[in-house]
């Protein structure tokens, strides 16, 4: 097997996009999910991305990246962390060549003087946060290499030709009506994207952000009158994509975000989208989801980390 970073081989890109989706039979990465988390990340560094080669075909790879550019408030913070963002092989047999290419990705790392490894929770430009429990020689071989797991995060897909808005949803929008709440679809607006971030941090800040930036993407928020309550964000890293979505905390338990979270999905279903995605719920808030018609599928996923030196 002969071994190229994407920056040796740019020839790869494509290729690169073809072998994911190839190796990672739960998920589909479509050019423009691609796109994403590539080129349209600003801290994307091809020299990171390491790509095993037989008989001319891509058949393993590892796609690491580091916290180069944004968000900035992250930069030192992160300067000791590298994460792989995703990695793979086509076949069962070609793990042990994919195992040479998580050695020389370490060794890499190692020689760049960062202390952590993560796979793959790079917020704001990420495939899934983490491993996919279904893949499991994929966290047999990270827990072989004595990667711990860090976190456990789930997915909802939902087939939105089932969506529906209930009786008790309703009567929550002419409570929260009542009391003058309203939600709006908002335009550029960097007053919101400053109370994002001041409440819920820089990472979920960029993703309104360049949810604001996509034809099929954009932010809603709760108000009342000029105060803002809460925030949700559709189509960012992808036109399925629900979330982040967030409420102020001395205005929850109100409904807020349950009007929030209908509202963001009838967004997605104007757009014609027929699968919604609510990526990296955490465990602690995963029943406030349960709620939605048309859950199909929960995906379960581990985060790991790893301690070089």
């Amino acid at each position: 097997m002969k071994i190229f970073t994407l920056k040796e081989n740019p020839a790869f890109y494509e290729d690169l996009r073809k072998l994911m989706n190839l190796s990672l039979k739960n998920d589909f990465i479509d050019k423009n999910l691609f796109k994403e988390i590539t080129l349209n990340d600003p801290n994307f560094d091809e020299s990171l991305v390491f790509i095993g080669v037989k008989n001319n075909k891509p058949i393993a790879y590892v796609f690491g990246v580091r916290r180069s550019k944004e968000p900035e408030k992250m930069l030192v913070p992160h300067k000791d962390t590298i994460w792989i963002k995703s990695f793979g092989t086509i076949e069962r047999k070609n793990l042990v060549l994919l195992e040479e290419l998580l050695n020389i990705f370490e060794s890499t790392v190692k020689e760049s003087k960062y202390k952590y490894i993560r796979v793959s929770d790079f917020a704001s430009w990420f495939i899934t946060a983490g491993v996919d429990v279904k893949y499991t020689a994929y966290n047999t071989l990270l827990t072989f290499r004595k990667f711990n797991i860090e976190n456990k995060v789930i997915d909802y897909e939902l087939d939105l030709s089932e969506f529906y808005i209930p009786k008790h949803i309703n009567d929550i929008y002419k409570k929260l009506s009542k009391e003058k709440i309203k939600i709006s679809n908002i335009e550029e607006n960097k007053e919101v994207l400053k109370w994002i971030e001041i409440n819920f941090g820089p990472f979920w800040s960029i993703e309104a952000k360049n949810a604001l930036k996509k034809e099929d993407g954009g932010v809603l928020i709760a108000h009342k009158n000029e105060e803002i309550l809460g925030f949700s964000v559709y189509g960012g890293l992808h036109s399925s994509r629900i979330g982040p979505l967030g409420v102020d905390p001395k205005m929850r338990g109100k409904g807020i975000g349950t009007m929030l979270l209908f509202e963001t999905i009838k967004k997605i279903r104007m757009n014609g989208q027929r699968i919604a995605v609510i990526p990296w719920v955490g465990r602690e808030v995963a029943s406030f989801y349960v709620q939605l018609p048309g859950i199909k599928k929960i995906r379960y996923f581990n985060i790991y980390s790893k301690k070089l030196f």
